[in-house]
């Protein structure tokens, strides 16, 4: 009677397998590549080449004599993974065993970032987009590696391997959802039969594809519907808000001098790649409405351009112009951080507009953390010879800067046949340093102009003009005059963020500058724009963060909740506007004097501005506090590491890499080719015959190698003094020579290798583990 014989498979089995898996981890990576803003199957095409290319060698290195097969296997699955990473995007220099941690706390801060980012993401931060990119490669690799890995009686682990092809999909639609659920599970159900079942498959025509059919429509339905849930597969907002930032923070960063009550924990506002410190800029308060600054609400005169915010010739100085990667973390609002003046933004998806008062943008909506995006900007950054060289105001740039909304202690009565309400304010115009004669007081809603004097009387701020009055005496320039302001605020007041409160009749600066002689960044940043318009010199308040503590290893600012500042920006005809800090030094928010040299710069410095200047302004204040998790670099150094650039020893590095991934490469290449000539003898023999040639690299491994001709029995008789340890080759040799094929047990196998290691310390029970490791092969 003849027997059945199994039908013809579809395919044959090594292709079928490989198939199988290539089509389900293409449908994987692709679902994957999803979360990426522009991400498609082109670069799921890339990871599935580079995981095949892996899994292939993988499972070539079951084909190696036992010995060597599980080394093979680990040392193809690790050059796999490096491959992964290579196709993924990742700059080769990141694989250098020198940036091994800038590439660990990328991804450390790419996955942080993650946690609350929108996606698909699109932003300009590069970590969480690499993070992105090489979690799909790496994921897809090592399915690969799962699914070739050399087994005793068969070939890889399946369904390990669908798990992980499982993550690869369904991590983007509990992220994201997925617009197609119906046909993404009836694609999944087919592409898993695929790949467990492919190369079973009879070639009888219409069955594989009835099969796969019916298997594809009974799985599409349940994972369509689990896919197209109103929530998702588990609540990953709430996950990731755990993982991700502490809560968010919203600023008022208009002026109120009433006491500090919010909380400073260092939670992270934002990061900042650029290699210099600068002022953080979210908004300017150019308006003083009798008791405080605030920011404008209505459009600029000179228009929301940013070149209304600057000099005419600012595009030659291209030093002082420089752009910056701004990723958001714990900070609420529309509104965008530069530095100086901003030029442009791009926010990716989001729109940035301009603000009504120039040089300073806002986002189309509020930023959430993770949000991204690129400003350039010019932020003048003079040395004392060229500020005492400056005029200012007086080519009319900026004129708006020259004006106060003045409170009048006595109401001026309206004219007998006017009914409308008596004027409580007016509008002080300020002529520019170098001009001579006293500032108008304009009536705005009578269109009248007169001198300012009298009307200066008329308000609380009386002593603070015969203030601003006696520091301009004698000044020679601007520079000079400001510098005797910020030598002034640094005498005889201090500190306080509980300050005492005006009394009755007192304005909060007034009071601040003759009374209290106590506040925080707000009174010192208030009272010195003040006094500069008063002296004739355009100035304003901006509000946003000190420069932040750097990181030198991702090169980075990373600016926090105590770093919330206010400061003062004053104008100087040629240069700009100019950064000054009247805050004392060793405050919360830590300064530096961003007009002249930060440390480590050459040219002159702030104590030769001292030694020169008539005004004795303190010296520069240094941009980082003493934070153990903060480096402080020069800028050079701070600009190598947002580069990236290590220099010579970065590319030697890089190449000796490469090289070493290429000689490893070689070194496995000859290997297989090395036991592909053995592979017909080792095919012929029976497992009998393994066990014995493995016995005999197992001796020569422990130090005990055999010399030609020595039989099992010999060999028995030689080692064998003990019963227990005779056993092993007993039972090898009834296995070799006997009807019994079972060969030895894995206790039989212990107490051999024990006894292999019998009085040779511990290196000898290292070699014995390595001669015979405590499995069966």
């Amino acid at each position: 009677m003849p027997t059945a014989r199994r039908p013809a498979a579809l395919l044959p089995a090594p292709l079928a397998r490989t198939l199988g898996f290539a089509l389900l981890a293409t449908l994987g990576a692709a679902e994957w590549a999803r979360m990426l803003e522009g991400g498609g199957l082109g670069e799921a095409i890339a990871w599935v080449l580079a995981a095949v290319l892996a899994g292939e060698t993988v499972a070539a290195a079951g084909r190696l004599p036992a010995p060597a097969r599980v080394s093979a296997a680990a040392l193809a699955a690790a050059l796999g993974l490096v491959l992964a990473a290579l196709a993924s995007g990742l700059e080769p220099r990141l694989l250098a065993p020198a940036r091994w941690p800038e590439l660990s706390a990328g991804i450390s801060r790419g996955l942080e970032t993650l946690s609350g980012v929108t996606l698909p993401y699109g932003g300009f931060d590069p970590w969480p987009d690499v993070t992105l990119r090489l979690g799909g490669a790496l994921l897809v690799t090592l399915a690969a590696s799962l699914a070739g890995w050399p087994r005793a009686e068969e070939r890889g682990y399946p369904f390990f391997a669908l798990a992980v092809l499982l993550v690869l999909v369904a991590t983007p639609v509990t992220a994201i959802g997925s617009p197609r659920s119906l046909a993404l599970g009836a694609a999944l159900a087919a592409l898993t039969v695929c790949f467990l079942w492919l190369e079973r498959l009879p070639l009888r025509p219409g069955i594989g594809v009835a099969v796969l059919g019916g298997l594809a429509l009974a799985g599409a339905l349940p994972l369509s519907a689990a896919a197209d849930r109103e929530d998702p597969w588990f609540d990953y907002r709430t996950w990731a808000e755990g993982l991700g930032t502490p809560a968010s923070m919203r600023f008022d960063w208009e002026h109120s001098y009433g006491p500090l009550t919010w909380k400073r924990e260092g939670r992270e506002m934002l990061r900042i790649s650029t290699p210099r410190p600068h002022y953080w800029k979210l908004e300017n308060l150019e308006d003083f409405d009798g008791r405080q600054w605030l920011r404008r609400g209505v459009p600029d005169p000179f228009g929301s351009e940013p070149e209304a915010d600057l000099d005419e010739d600012w595009d030659t100085r291209a030093g002082w112009t420089a752009t910056a990667r701004v990723t958001v973390r714990a900070l609420r609002g529309e509104e965008l951080a530069g530095a100086g003046t901003t030029v442009a933004v791009d926010a990716g998806s989001r729109r940035a507009s301009p603000t009504f008062s120039p040089g300073t943008w806002q986002a189309d909506a509020e930023l959430e953390a993770g949000d991204s995006y690129s400003v350039r900007f010019h932020a003048p950054r003079p040395n004392p010879v060229q500020l005492a060289a400056a005029s200012s105001g007086s080519r009319g740039e900026q004129g708006d800067a020259l004006e106060l909304v003045l409170p009048l202690l006595l109401a001026e009565p309206p004219p007998p046949d006017d009914t409308r309400r008596p004027v409580t304010a007016m509008r002080l115009k300020l002529r520019p340093f170098a001009a001579r004669g006293q500032p108008l007081a304009q009536n705005e809603r009578r269109g009248t102009s007169r001198p300012g004097v009298p009307a200066l009387r008329n308000s609380p701020y009386w002593r603070t003009w015969r203030l601003a009055q006696r520091l301009k005496r004698g000044a020679r320039t601007p520079y000079e005059f400001v510098r005797r302001v910020d030598a002034f605020l640094d005498r005889d007041f201090r500190y306080d963020e509980r300050p005492a409160p005006a009394g009755a009749g007192e304005v909060p600066l007034d009071h601040f500058l003759f009374t209290g002689r106590a506040g925080y960044c707000q009174h010192f940043s208030g009272a010195m724009a003040l006094l500069l318009r008063l002296g004739g010199v355009p100035a304003r308040v901006a509000t946003g963060f000190s420069p932040g503590g750097f990181r030198r290893r991702q090169g980075e600012w990373v600016v926090r909740d105590r770093d919330a500042h206010s400061w003062v920006e004053a104008w100087f005809d040629g240069i700009g506007w100019v950064t000054f800090d009247p805050t004392p030094a060793g405050t919360p928010a830590r300064s530096l004097i961003a007009a002249i040299n930060a440390p480590g710069e050459t040219g002159t410095t702030d104590s030769a501005a001292d030694a020169a200047g008539a005004g004795g302004a303190r010296g520069a204040r240094d941009p980082v506090g003493a934070r153990g998790e903060l480096d402080q670099p020069g800028p050079a150094a701070a600009a190598g590491a947002s580069r990236g650039d290590g220099g010579p020893g970065a590319v030697l590095l890089t190449v000796g890499g490469g090289a070493l991934l290429l000689v490893l490469l070689a070194a496995l290449a000859l290997v297989l080719r090395r036991h592909a000539r053995a592979r017909p003898q080792l095919a012929r023999a029976d497992r009998a015959d393994r066990a014995v040639a493995d016995l005999v690299v197992a001796l020569r491994r422990a130090g005990r190698p055999l010399a030609p001709g020595t039989t099992l029995f010999e060999l028995e008789r030689r080692l064998g003094a003990r019963r227990e340890g005779s056993a092993y080759l007993t039972a090898l040799r009834a296995a070799r020579y006997g009807p019994d094929d079972s060969g030895p047990t894995a206790e039989q196998r212990r107490v051999f290798r024990r006894e292999l290691a019998a009085g040779l310390g511990w290196r000898g029970r290292l070699r014995a583990w390595w001669a015979l490791p405590p499995r069966r092969r």
